[in-house]
């Protein structure tokens, strides 16, 4: 008997989300010698009859001595005591209680339980790990078959194996990851459970206790990530307070620096509670509505702040030659000021009247991104781009709170400026395109000048030069397939909502427009293409002029490859009056 597997790649990781029956034996365990399904069948209704017919205590017996001396055939015994197990079902089990916990037990004490001793591929042969594969499936399975025998009575066992099916059913391996899902779903059933929801907060408080053990004292943290993957999926908001626990322990770790090596495993746990808080408060992205300069002139007029007369001057040229830092040092001096000194025509505010205090949740999610921003300038990429994507999603739960928002934008904008600095890693570009498209997006023009002075004149430089990359790629081309490109399609579809976000002036407009204008060729790839019509359309709406300046320039001056979406968009400019109107 042999692992084959009757599924492709894809279809492989489709099976996640699998519920079957439960004593369902999964399709991709096969018999080697015999191909017909009728052998395995007949097999099966053999093993029941011996059961029902009283042999099981010697089959077991036998069974029993082959696993853990013959290490050759030990897997083909694991596959008949499960065959046996179900054909008590049709028997009184009652009798053979002791000898079904001595089987339990021999599952949940099985090594190869240990995920990463058995996947090291360091110490071990590729036939040997699929080996090690099929016997952790039968291990499961069999535990799944045990459960589905004993029904209610599985309820006293099942905190002997829940923690170990779970670990299974986390795992990033996909046939071991089926084995521990067929079985989670058996296991809700057997013991009475509505769902795997239902089973995972019935039981929250031991698997949260063992998952906070497991991530302070083992020294491989993966097992306790595999669980905590599967309780955050399936449990709700009810249990974030209890989580909380596990996030400052968490927390607290992560600033041993004698546990460094665990940083990759700690800022996993970030990622699944800051997913998990994004899910049980409904944060979704929301994208601002496109309107001119003037409209948003007029949207923010009646939100003017009082006071502002007593600053001198808020221009450009007033902060020239100042750094974010200064600027932003400069904002909390004279917001201490204002607070020490209350102005004698004021009146102190009520205590309702008091701004509130941000959530729980909030204030959780600003410490994880604070302090996952300290492995931003890891040399570990994998562990970079993890914390990239922590603070992208994270953001977003702090939005409608700019206490909290505004000092973890500033404290990334540095680090985040040096990501930038990485131009032959283009998949870092990328996660920092986005991180960057939602800081804009969240704090507008907080990042103002840090966006128009530092990113954006990479940005043009990375896309002049991959234009000639890109030139003349068609659809087989194997670039088309490469992070570079993806970089230049991530910059393209980016830099509109920035741009307009951070509401840029006239001539940072231009000068981007005449940096992406060669895109508009009919030799670059669709995509790009169309992006490049997005952004013009979109500027145009945004502000007119300095799209119709470049427009005019590129009808006078501009190669065939570029007349007919240059003719278009003019044609589109003038029909909607986006130019006209706001000249």
């Amino acid at each position: 008997m042999w692992p084959k597997t009757k599924n492709s790649i894809s279809e492989e990781y489709t099976l996640k989300e699998l519920t079957p029956e439960g004593d369902a034996q999964p399709s991709f365990v096969n018999l080697t010698h015999f191909k017909a399904k009728t052998v395995e069948n007949n097999l099966v209704l053999l093993c029941k009859e011996l059961t029902k017919n009283g042999c099981f205590e010697l089959v077991y017996d036998s069974l029993l001595e082959t696993y853990m001396y013959d290490v050759a055939r030990k897997k083909e015994a694991l596959y008949l005591l499960n065959l046996h197990l179900s054909g008590l079902e049709e028997a009184d089990y009652s009798a053979h209680m002791p000898i079904i916990k001595n089987i339990l037990k021999i599952y949940t004490d099985e090594p190869l339980n240990d995920l990463s001793e058995a996947l090291d591929s360091s110490e071990q042969s590729v036939e040997q790990i699929q080996e090690n594969v099929l016997i952790i499936h039968l291990i499961t399975d069999g535990i799944g078959r045990i459960s589905h025998l004993l029904k209610h009575d599985f309820q006293k066992l099942l905190l002997k194996t829940l923690y170990l099916v779970l670990e299974k059913a986390g795992s990033g391996h996909p046939l071991i990851r089926t084995s521990g899902l067929m079985t989670i779903q058996t296991l809700t059933i057997s013991c009475g459970y509505k769902d795997i929801t239902d089973l995972v907060n019935e039981n929250f408080d031991f698997l949260s206790y063992h998952v906070q053990m497991r991530l302070n004292k083992a020294q491989d943290k993966n097992g306790a990530l595999n669980v905590l993957s599967v309780v955050l999926k399936h449990c709700g908001s009810d249990a974030f307070l209890p989580m909380k626990g596990i996030v400052d322990e968490v927390l607290l770790e992560s600033c041993d620096r004698y546990k460094e090596k665990h940083s990759t495993a700690y800022l996993r746990v970030f990622k699944m509670i800051i997913d998990s808080l994004r899910r049980w408060f409904t944060v979704e992205i929301q994208h601002p509505v496109v309107k001119s300069r003037k409209e948003k002139e007029l949207d923010q007029e009646p939100f003017k702040v009082t006071g502002i007369e007593r600053c001198d001057d808020f221009s450009d040229e007033a902060f020239e030659g100042k750094t974010a830092e200064e600027m932003y040092r400069e904002d909390e001096e004279r917001r201490r000021s204002e607070q020490q000194q209350p102005s004698e025509d004021e009146e102190p505010a009520p205590e309702e009247q008091k701004r509130p205090s941000a959530p729980l949740h909030v204030t959780l999610t600003a410490q994880i991104l604070k302090r996952s921003l300290h492995f931003l300038s890891s040399k570990d990429r994998a562990r970079k781009l993890l914390v990239l994507k922590i603070l992208e999603t994270g953001m977003e739960l702090l939005r409608d709170w700019d206490d909290e928002l505004l000092p973890v934008v500033y404290q990334t904008s540095l680090p985040l400026l040096q990501r930038f600095k990485e131009e032959k890693d283009p998949l870092v570009l990328q996660f920092s395109m986005r991180l960057l498209n939602a800081m804009a997006r969240l704090s507008k023009d907080f990042i103002r000048r840090t966006v128009l002075t530092e990113v954006l004149p990479k940005l043009k430089i990375i896309l002049e030069m991959a234009s000639h990359c890109s030139y003349l790629k068609d659809k087989g081309a194997a670039y088309r397939y490469s992070q570079d490109y993806k970089l230049q399609r991530e910059i393209l579809c980016s830099i509109v909502p920035i741009l307009y976000n951070v509401d840029a002036d006239g001539a940072d407009i231009s000068g981007t427009m005449h940096c992406i204008r060669v895109y508009l060729s009919n030799k670059q790839p669709q995509e790009l293409q169309a992006a490049t019509v997005d952004f013009i359309k979109m500027m145009a709406k945004f502000d007119g002029k300095p799209i119709k300046n470049d427009m005019d320039a590129l009808l006078i001056n501009t190669a065939t490859e570029y007349q007919a979406k240059v003719e278009r968009l003019r044609r589109f400019l003038e029909d909607n009056a986006f130019c006209c109107s706001q000249i």
